[in-house]
């Protein structure tokens, strides 16, 4: 599974369910070439993995295909903080310097609040994946978004 990069900058690291459910662990991250993205390996046979992300309700939304989002649109996020909530793309191509100095670049840009620990959630728009959470500017309730096509292609992977 896809997630942020500054989320999974160690090699092998473990990673759970909320329920304390072994997932997997960390098989790539790419924080380098102003990108943020990183892979997971789910390998736990016991644990059922869906192509989904949250819905309105809290149930979830079958992920069919992904595809670049388009200025204007309406998108809606979901995060273990924030839960789901929708706004507009505002920006695509953009680049953002992170407080931490580092600088990430090809970022889309919604006016979707967002809180920390929300990152490497999705960024969804009805059955399509856009993108996944990078950061937020919370002061302007805006958030920015890895293309998920960028990080999809640097793995080699597509939706289906």
């Amino acid at each position: 599974m896809l997630t942020a990069g500054h989320c999974t900058n160690t090699s092998g690291s473990d990673w759970s369910k909320s329920d304390a459910a072994y997932i997997g662990y960390t098989t790539g991250h790419n924080v380098a070439d102003r990108n943020d993205f990183g892979l997971i390996r789910a390998c736990n046979p016991n644990v059922t993995y869906y192509g989904n992300g949250e819905a309105a309700n809290g149930d979830s939304q079958d992920i069919s295909y992904s595809r670049d989002s388009k200025v204007n649109e309406t998108a809606c996020a979901a995060g273990y903080r924030s839960k789901y909530a929708c706004g507009t793309i505002l920006y695509r191509n953009q680049t953002i310097n992170c407080s931490d100095g580092t600088t990430v670049s090809g970022m889309v840009v919604a006016r979707i609040c967002r809180n920390s620990g929300d990152s490497g959630g999705p960024l969804l728009a009805g059955d399509a994946a856009l993108g996944l959470l990078s950061g937020d500017n919370s002061a302007s309730c805006q958030s920015f978004y890895q293309r998920v096509n960028a990080a999809l292609a640097w793995y080699g992977m597509e939706v289906s």
